[in-house]
Order: C-alpha cells, then structure tokens, then sequence
C-alpha cells in the first residue's frame, strides 16, 4: 500500500510542479509483459506494471523521477508478489553558462557515438556517469565531463572517477573518448547524421565491458569468464519516407582464448498510417567458445509490435519471441523457445 501511495504522489507532484515549469516531459506507463507468456513448461499472465515518469526543466536546474510499481508472477504463475523500485532519481544544477551538476541516480553522462539504436541504450563503455555526482562543462564545440563512481571512506581511502570528452566538429558529427577509473577502460566513439537519410556512430574500447556477456549472464544466468580486452561497436540506419532500417553489431576480442563475444541487432519500422507504426527489431547474443569440448551459448529475442498513436495516447501490442541454448557442454546443445504477449497504454501529459 505504501508503494501504491509514493506512486501516486510522485504522479500528482510531477504534474503540478510541471505547470510552473518552463518545459516539462511526464507520462504514465500502464502495461504487462505477457497478457499471456511462457517460461519453459509453464505458461500464465505476466503481470502488470505502472510506471510514472516525470523530467522538469527550469532555467536553472532540472528535476527527473521516475517509479516502477510491478506485480510479477512466481515461475509457476499461481501467486504475485508486489514490488516497487525509484528506477530514477537526480537533479541537474545549473550554476553558471556552460556547468551543469548532476546529483542522484540514473542520469546520462554519455557519448552520442556510444547509442546503439535497436539495443536502445548506450553501451556501458561510452557511458562515464549514471549516478552519485557527475558535472559536464560545455565552451563550445567540445565538452568535458567528470563522474565519482565510487568512494570509500574509511582508513583505506579510495576514490575512483569517470571522466568524457566529446567534441561536435560539425552539426552532425561528433567524437569523443571515455576513460572509466572503474573499469580501467578507455573508449572512442563517434556518430555521424550528415548524409541524406543515414545515420552511423560506433567506437572501440580497450579493456571494455561486453554486452553480450552481460546480457547472457544477467537474463540466463551464464557466468562466463574472460577479459575484454578489445570491443568494437558499430550501429547504424537508414531512413526514407515512412520506412526505417537500422542495425547493431557489437564483437569483442578477449584475452586467454576465453572465446568471441558477439551481439547483432536489426529494427524495421514503417508508418502504416500517420497513427499506426508497424516496429519489429531482433537481438542476437552469443560467445564464440575456443575449446573442443565447448558449445556457444546463445540468444535471440523477436519483437514484432503496432504502435498506435493518437495525442497524447500511445498504445503498443505484439508478440515477443526468444530463443536459447545455454548448453555449455559439447553435443547438448537443446534450443528452447518463450513467447509472450506484450501491451502497454502511456498517457503522455501535456
């Protein structure tokens, strides 16, 4: 009950506080992950979730929140269990031209070149700040950036900070470099929009975090050791009329023969009518292992979806198909299929 009542104030506080804002973005997320879905040999209703949202902006700070409140199932679909998490929260100060200040959690410090389009988020190599305190400074063209990712306070003092430069040598072409003392990586990135229709952007990171290893080991819990010694990113699309085509491509080149990570994306999206989008993207993760007695671990997810909009309404419904083989023994590899049946209503408030 607690969770519900934060919910609704953090919705009637954002819409309020929006009125006297000189712009403002708040919405509200009601959806499921499956009307219907699968998990192995079990099948059932996925649950529900209400998400509200909330960025503000005044001259002189911005203000973001955003709160999840979920009913997920248990693995066999007979109980639900209530959960609510503050996926965002963070304040922008802006003192001075130029400065801004970040405080809270989830926020951006990010090259552009590192957006990979139809995984839809930054890689983590290019994202130098997202949390505790982080400030970017901007004499135009370039800006720099700084993030404390961790601190410790005690007798072993220890402090480690993330620091982004980017540069914008034309209107649509930037190039910047991530170092991040937490990883002990350092990356460069760079995306490019100029030609008619074409969007490119990518990079390379030395000592770099993997996606596809990331994804293996937090969706299907495969723990797959090896140092990342050299990613490559690459994502890119194409756009004309109401047809858009974009892809990813992620590989990373690791140390020892711990094998080949490797991820591949596409998206297709037409605009049926000025209110129906048809969108379907397909995500492929693997590692590529070197020894014989090895097999390649594997994923793929299939999302063809309607997006309907019409004001400030926004309705989406597909099919969600994944596909796995998380064998890691030589001859037992054993391909197994989920689906499930995605909706959402977001009400964006104007």
């Amino acid at each position: 009950m607690k969770k519900i009542i934060f919910g609704c104030l953090l919705l009637c506080l954002t819409t309020v506080s929006a009125v006297s804002a000189q712009d403002y973005e708040v919405y509200n997320k009601l959806g499921s992950d499956g009307v219907f879905m699968t998990k192995g040999d079990q099948s059932g209703f996925g649950g529900v979730y209400d998400t509200v949202s909330g960025l503000i902006h005044y001259s002189r700070f911005s203000v973001q929140a955003q709160y999840k409140l979920k009913l997920d199932p248990n693995g066999t679909f007979d109980s639900y269990s209530l959960s609510g998490v503050a996926e965002k929260a963070n304040v922008w100060f802006r003192p001075i031209t130029g400065l801004e200040v970040a405080v809270g959690n989830w926020f951006y410090q990010a090259l552009p070149g590192a957006y990979m389009l139809v995984y839809d988020e930054y890689t983590e190599n290019g994202w130098y700040g997202k949390e505790h305190v982080g400030a970017t400074f901007t004499f135009a063209p370039v800006t720099v950036g700084a993030n404390l990712a961790s601190m410790t306070l005690n007798d072993n003092f220890s402090m480690k900070v993330n620091f982004g430069v980017n540069v914008a040598l034309a209107k649509n072409l930037n190039i910047g470099a991530a170092y991040r003392m937490d990883n002990e990586s350092i990356g460069i990135f760079a995306n490019y929009g100029g030609m008619d229709g074409f969007y490119f952007g990518g990079g390379y990171t030395y000592k770099g975090i993997s996606l596809p290893q990331t994804f293996l080991r937090d969706t299907y819990k495969i723990n797959l050791s090896g140092g990342n010694n050299h990613v490559l990113d690459f994502t890119m699309s194409y756009t004309t009329g109401n047809f858009q085509f974009a892809g990813d491509a992620e590989l990373v080149i690791t140390e020892k023969d711990w094998g080949t990570p490797f991820y591949a994306g596409g998206l297709f999206n037409m605009g049926i009518t000025r209110n129906i989008n048809l969108k379907a993207d397909a995500k492929w993760f693997t590692v590529f292992r070197d020894g014989e007695n090895e097999n390649n671990p594997w994923a793929m997810e299939l999302y063809p979806r309607i997006v309907f909009t019409s004001g400030a309404h926004e309705l989406t419904g597909g099919v969600k198909f994944t596909f796995r083989d998380t064998n890691l023994a030589k001859n037992t590899s054993e391909v197994k299929t989920d689906f499930a049946i995605p909706v959402s209503w977001k009400y964006t408030f104007k």
